[in-house]
């Protein structure tokens, strides 16, 4: 079974209490970066986006998949260089790390797939 949150947010609030089922005690976290625009060569702006994951197990041996992926915005690489997309990004990465620490669990780079 796979479990889609909508937000990192919400990635949270299902994995609050969860701690003890989440496989290996890790938590896997990317920030990726598309490049917008039809020549790489002539970037001007990056759209970043934040995914997380982590393998849960319940009481019966099951395990579920629990993903989430977040649109942060776009960074501008012209001579304005706004880094919006980045520093929401870098927020929501330090919200997973804080609640990783809180609870026991191990922040590990890269995605979960089935």
């Amino acid at each position: 079974m796979r479990v889609e949150c909508n937000s990192v947010a919400d990635f949270l609030v299902n994995l609050d209490g969860q701690a003890r089922r989440v496989f290996g005690g890790k938590v896997w976290v990317e920030k990726k970066v598309n490049v917008e625009g039809s020549d790489p060569r002539m970037v001007i702006k990056q759209r970043v986006i934040v995914q997380v994951g982590a393998v849960l197990r319940e009481d019966d041996g099951s395990e579920y998949l629990l993903i989430a992926g977040e649109d942060c915005g776009v960074d501008y690489m012209d001579g304005g260089g706004e880094d919006k997309g980045s520093k929401i990004a870098e927020a929501l990465l330090l919200n997973v790390k804080t609640f990783c620490d809180a609870n026991g669990l191990t922040v590990r780079p890269g995605k979960v797939s089935e």
